[in-house]
């Protein structure tokens, strides 16, 4: 353990320890703190969603649309335009940029 000039967020005391963990632990009042290790790393990349055809497990292509969330098959549609709506309205719950119409129907 490593001794800290941390404020303790419960008595305000700067003396804290350092577990191996990575929480704090206060000497004076015994509170433990999780440490803010989410803050100095970085944002996470937006996630890939993609729409191609539908292939079974022995590669055989089909005429469905498949949805793929991060490499993971989500959803098979029939029609090509109903997975792009998915694929917007995914992107619109996730906060990532939604692709305009024109945009969408480029993209095949």
């Amino acid at each position: 353990m490593k001794t800290t000039k941390e404020e303790c967020l419960n008595c305000g005391a700067f003396s804290t320890l350092r577990n191996p963990d990575g929480t704090i632990r206060c000497l004076e009042c015994e509170h433990v703190t999780e440490t803010q290790q989410a803050a100095w790393l970085p944002p996470s990349p937006p996630p890939v969603i993609t729409v191609s055809r539908y292939r079974k497990a022995d590669g055989f292509p089909t005429r469905n649309y498949a949805i793929h969330f991060d490499g993971v098959l989500l959803a098979v549609t029939v029609y090509r335009k109903g997975a792009v709506a998915v694929k917007e309205k995914l992107m619109e719950m996730l906060g990532g940029p939604a692709m305009s119409p024109v945009q969408a129907e480029t993209t095949k």
